[in-house]
């Protein structure tokens, strides 16, 4: 440890200073002629000179006051700052862009128009969405669209592009599709279509009359085979039978009085309770 004293004759190996002699305390004992006293004196001396005159911390330095013209750069700088934060952009020029490449709140995308083929589909058809226009999105963005489809106001969160399978369809359902335009998690507002699904007429394959070579006093049974309906309703075959060109009953017997030679016709109209479908007849000749 060095002390600082003034006292540097006795000092065997004194450091120089302008006022302060700085220098290592001797040992009790290991100096000639060495007087305790003395020595103990010597040391508080040094002691209290050491804190009076200890290293200085250096002061830190002190910011120099702000001027006027230095405000109001300041101000100026920071108001350059809000703005281009407002703008969504920088000082660089360029369009404005997220890390993502998404385009930014704002910039508007437009949705495309379409329509749903067929126009008037029955429960067979399968639905197909057909764009008129498309959608409109910033340059350099890719162009892609969700669908979103619904059934009479129930969600069908199952179909989610622009065809649907004519398996998910029912009579007289309401399909609506919304298309939107996307960039990313940007989505324009929607382009709506909708369509309802109609009643498909049923059909009949055959119509046979028994017997097939009937006589006078026959009675004869007209008998349509091959119902089918999309829609699964009911058979509400309709049966008309024909005496040459006037009507003589309905139904599916015929017990009318016939002479021979007449030609007697039956006409199958298939019916789901709704519409008519297919219509077949067959005619036979009343023997001897």
């Amino acid at each position: 440890m060095l002390v600082c004293t003034q006292e540097t004759q006795n000092d065997p190996d004194p450091v120089p200073d302008e006022d302060v002699r700085c220098h290592r305390p001797l040992k009790l004992g290991h100096a000639e002629g060495y007087n305790t006293e003395v020595a103990i004196k010597i040391m508080m001396s040094a002691l209290l000179l050491a804190v009076a005159c200890g290293d200085e911390k250096e002061s830190p330095p002190q910011s120099e006051p702000m001027t006027d013209v230095d405000a109001d750069a300041d101000a100026d700088a920071d108001a350059d700052a809000d703005a281009d934060a407002d703008a969504g952009g920088d000082d660089t020029g360029e369009s404005p862009t997220d890390d993502t490449g998404e385009p930014p709140e704002g910039v508007s995308l437009m949705p495309p128009t379409v329509h749903i083929i067929p126009a008037n589909p029955k429960t067979m058809d399968a639905l197909e969405v057909v764009f008129d226009t498309d959608g409109t999105v910033p340059e350099g963005a890719t162009l892609d669209y969700w669908f979103q489809w619904d059934a009479s106001g129930e969600s069908r969160p199952f179909c989610t592009d622009e065809h649907i399978e004519n398996f998910w369809t029912t009579r007289d359902e309401v399909w609506q599709v919304q298309v939107f335009t996307v960039v990313g998690f940007e989505m324009s507002e929607p382009a709506v279509a909708s369509v309802t699904i109609s009643n498909t007429t049923p059909t009949i394959d055959t119509v046979s009359i028994f017997p097939t070579e009937p006589t006078v006093g026959d009675t004869l049974t007209c008998v349509p085979g091959g119902f089918h309906d999309d829609d699964f309703d009911d058979d509400n075959t309709r049966i008309v039978w024909f005496n040459g060109t006037e009507s003589v009953g309905t139904g599916t017997e015929f017990t009318g009085t016939v002479e021979e030679g007449d030609s007697i016709r039956c006409e199958a109209t298939a019916n789901d309770g709704l519409e008519d479908g297919t219509a077949l007849d067959v005619t036979v000749t009343i023997g001897s």
